[in-house]
Order: C-alpha cells, then structure tokens, then sequence
C-alpha cells in the first residue's frame, strides 16, 4: 500500500494551486524570453538587409571611382576632366555657338475683357 500513498501524495503536490502557479509562472517566463528572441532576430535580419545594401552601394561607388582613377591616370582622361570642370581651351581654339533658329508663329491674343472699342479698334488696325 505504501506505493499508492506515494502517488496520491505525489499527485497533490504536483495538483495544488501553489505548483500550478509556479508552472504558470515558469510558462510565462519562458515566453516572454522566446518573444525577446525572436524580436532581436527580427531586428537582425532588418540590420543585416540595410548593411547587405549598403555595401552594394559602396561597392558601386567603389567600381565607379576606381574607373574615375583609371581614366584620369591618362593624360587624356585629365584634359578631358579640366575642360569639362572649367571651361578652358587649347591655344588656337576657338568656340562656335549654335543657336535653334525658330520660326515666328503669330501670338493669339485674347481680348474677351476688352471693351467693344478696344476691339473694333484692334480690327480696324489688324
């Protein structure tokens, strides 16, 4: 008989409120933890996303610089440069401007707030 008063006793330790609630309690630490964790990983992998794309762009910029060296290390690449940055010439250059020629297209007034004498004197003028 002994060892069914041991389950009984067993079963009302591990049944009463004071056991209950510590496991309870223990559920809800647990969670909380999880949720924590999972909430840094989130933010991880954002940071991670934002860093991956940073570096895209600096890897761009890196291939566009190292182009930019690469074409200035030419002596046409550098007249090409400070030509462009200040708008110089060569010695015996000259500089040719083009201008659209554009056609005259006849402007249409509207006179609708003029009074009838503006208007029987711009057709008689016309």
């Amino acid at each position: 008989m002994l060892p069914l008063e041991e389950k009984r006793k067993f079963r009302r330790i591990l049944y009463s409120k004071t056991t209950l609630f510590i496991l309870c309690l223990a559920v809800f630490f647990v969670a909380r933890a999880t949720w924590g964790v999972y909430k840094k990983a989130e933010e991880s992998k954002q940071n991670l996303e934002l860093t991956e794309r940073q570096l895209d762009d600096l890897n761009k910029r890196n291939d566009y610089l190292s182009s930019e060296i690469k074409k200035l290390s030419s002596s046409s690449g550098v007249e090409e440069e400070i030509r462009q940055k200040f708008r110089v010439a060569k010695v015996g250059e000259q500089m040719a401007v083009i201008v659209d020629s554009q056609a005259s297209e006849p402007t249409i007034t509207d006179d609708s707030g003029d009074s009838w004498w503006a208007r029987l004197w711009a057709w008689i003028t016309r």
